[in-house]
């Protein structure tokens, strides 16, 4: 399903600078037009692309940023608005005013800032099976099944305004721990969609010189796009990951999944919907809510749980707590401890 052609939310927000003689203020104005309804409403949700832009505005909708913080107000203006950032960031007195304006549009606007996102990844398609009606994936690119999901922006390895580097507040993606582990290795696709697919792909490797027309080479070709559809729902916290970059982590639900056999997502293959119409359940709000308990508790900050868990879904601690919601102090922490280590020992 592609998403509704409506402009970002970021193209409405205008920037007006009134001047008398010097700049004596900055307001900062919601698009007209725009509404609430477009993230309540129970068909054709719209689902942004995780850019900078949109991250910041996730991070001011989740909590995950400070009012009072002067760095986190004036950094969002450097993400969205680098050309007034860049010109009046060095003037104490015209920056105050465009800051205590941001800082009064951001606190008026967060809780109508977007939590659905959708992002694009390539992946290759290998045999067709024509009794099953499916198409294997690519060894290289099948997604094995797990709660955990990278997701991360084109600003990951580039300047944002000329910065580069980390910017303080808005890590440049995000790491993402599903409600429901999801993993995929087949796309059913049918008879008649997938023989003209096959055609499509047979026809550019025809194109190529005879010596490069090998049977590896043409399954290379066929090339696919898969498309996945988050809902954000709550916030855990920044997390360092391998690489070194720093990710926020969240809680999301997975509610669509779509695949293409083009990057401009023309030719649909097949399309999933997962709880489409469905808000925030009971238990998963349970669950953040337990989650965050357990983060808060000082018994559960020390270097030995934070050694344990590294690694394993973040929600599973939190499903744990449910299930031992009767129990406190150190006995509560040793059966998480011991949760944690038999489920690497799993995984191992």
């Amino acid at each position: 399903m592609h998403s509704p052609p409506e402009k970002p939310y970021n193209e409405g927000m205008k920037f007006v600078l009134f001047l008398s003689g010097v700049l004596v203020a900055l307001l900062i104005l919601s698009a007209p037009g725009y509404a609430t309804t477009e993230f309540i409403v129970k068909k054709d949700h719209i689902y942004e692309k995780p850019t900078m832009e949109e991250l910041s505005r996730l991070y001011w909708s989740l909590g995950a940023l400070d009012f009072n913080n002067d760095a986190h107000v004036d950094n969002y203006l450097l993400i969205n608005e680098c050309g007034i950032y860049q010109e009046y960031r060095h003037n104490e007195f015209e920056w105050s005013q465009i800051r205590e304006s941001t800082r009064e549009h951001i606190k008026s606007a967060a809780s109508d800032f977007p939590r659905r996102l959708e992002f694009l990844q390539p992946l290759y398609l290998g045999e067709y099976n024509i009794e099953g009606e499916y198409f294997d994936i690519a060894p290289d690119y099948v997604k094995p099944t797990s709660r955990r999901l990278e997701v991360l922006t084109k600003a990951q390895m580039g300047p944002i305004c000329n910065q580069s580097g980390e910017i303080e507040g808005y890590p440049k993606g995000l790491l993402v721990e599903l409600t429901r582990p999801f993993g995929i290795d087949k796309i059913p696709v049918p008879k008649d969609k997938a023989e003209g697919y096959i055609a499509e792909k047979l026809e550019e490797f025809n194109k190529l010189l005879e010596h490069m027309k090998t049977r590896k080479r043409f399954l290379e070709s066929r090339d696919a796009y898969i498309l996945m559809q988050i809902r954000v729902f709550g916030y855990k916290g920044p997390e360092k990951i391998e690489d070194g970059y720093t990710l926020n982590a969240v809680f999301a639900v997975l509610e669509g999944m779509e695949v293409y056999a083009d990057r401009d997502r023309r030719d649909l293959l097949f399309k999933q919907k997962f709880d489409f119409y469905k808000e925030p359940s009971e238990f998963e709000q349970r669950l953040q809510q337990q989650y965050q308990a357990l983060m808060n508790n000082e018994l559960f900050r020390g270097p030995d749980i934070q050694d344990e868990t590294k690694g394993l879904g973040l929600l599973h601690i939190a499903e744990k707590l449910v299930e031992e919601r009767k129990s406190t102090g150190a006995f509560l922490k040793r059966r998480i401890l011991t949760h944690c280590r038999h489920r690497k020992s799993i995984k191992n």
